[in-house]
């Protein structure tokens, strides 16, 4: 007797063949994999039994944990600075206030205001991070790599006979240096001369208010136009102003690198200025 095999029986069997082949190969696969680790097994269950709020809590908890990672236990106020570096023996020496994660400019001007470059500097490599960079001669940008951390930085400044020293201290202040201007107490080589004025004298007085932190025994002044602010102290005026000073003559004056000046000057009771080429009379109300 002879057995027809159609096209459609012929499919079917193949089919079945096909599975048995498929199937014997994920029993394979299945006895190869290692056994489940409990601990894992354990935490995706509890893991899926969480509900949407329960998820949403622990998201928050995780964002906090690593909020406060980020965040160091002393968080320091951000503050620019200015100092006066004395080159004479004996001579107090300044320091910077640095923090984690945090970059300082340390910013070098002469007693005139002008900025002083610096040829070279030395300090320990292994805690602070140091770049000059190639635009600002003037300037250095130091970061801490610990959280805290003691050390100096020498520096040589272009015609300066003598190194500059400075103390660095990380972490153990309330404050850190965005900013700090240390000024020279003598002329560099981009000084600005006038001979027509006299020259530039530094005083701590002149830098606290350059900073915008005048003496306790300073006394402010009102005036007739916010172009300057004016404080007597020691029977002279100071004025802090982004302006020209015309009248009265300076005793002594003080700039900063983004061009606020101090002037220190007689006691009258208006002021000449020159704004942008603009010439204004400001009155001093005691």
């Amino acid at each position: 007797m002879r057995i027809l095999f159609t096209n459609d029986w012929k499919a079917k069997t193949i089919a079945a063949l096909l599975g048995v082949v498929f199937a014997a190969g994920a029993q394979a696969e299945e006895k190869a994999q290692p056994p489940a680790d409990p601990a894992f097994e354990a935490a995706k269950k509890a893991i899926l039994q969480l509900t949407p709020a329960q998820i949403q809590e622990m998201n928050r908890a995780m964002d906090e944990m690593e909020r406060s990672k980020s965040k160091p236990a002393n968080n320091p106020t951000p503050i620019v600075a200015s100092d006066v570096i004395y080159l004479a023996p004996g001579s107090p020496i300044r320091s910077a206030r640095l923090a984690a994660n945090n970059t300082s400019s340390l910013v070098f001007l002469d007693a005139t205001g002008a900025v002083w470059p610096i040829e070279s500097y030395d300090s320990n490599a292994e805690v602070f991070n140091i770049t000059h960079p190639k635009t600002q001669k003037h300037v250095l940008k130091i970061s801490p790599k610990t959280a805290y951390a003691v050390g100096n930085l020498s520096i040589t400044l272009e015609k300066l006979d003598v190194p500059v020293g400075i103390q660095l201290v990380a972490g153990f202040e309330k404050v850190v240096d965005y900013r700090h201007e240390y000024h020279i107490d003598a002329q560099g080589p981009n000084a600005r001369t006038d001979p027509s004025k006299k020259p530039d004298i530094i005083d701590d007085d002149m830098l606290s208010i350059l900073d915008g932190v005048p003496p306790a025994q300073a006394r402010g002044l009102k005036t007739s136009n916010q172009l300057a602010e004016v404080w007597e102290l020691n029977g002279q005026y100071y004025i802090r102003t982004r302006a020209i000073l015309l009248l009265p003559a300076p005793i002594a004056r003080q700039k900063s690198s983004d061009g606020t000046t101090v002037y220190k000057t007689a006691k009258l009771p208006s002021l000449a200025m020159s704004e942008n080429g603009r010439y204004v009379q400001v009155r001093v109300y005691e």
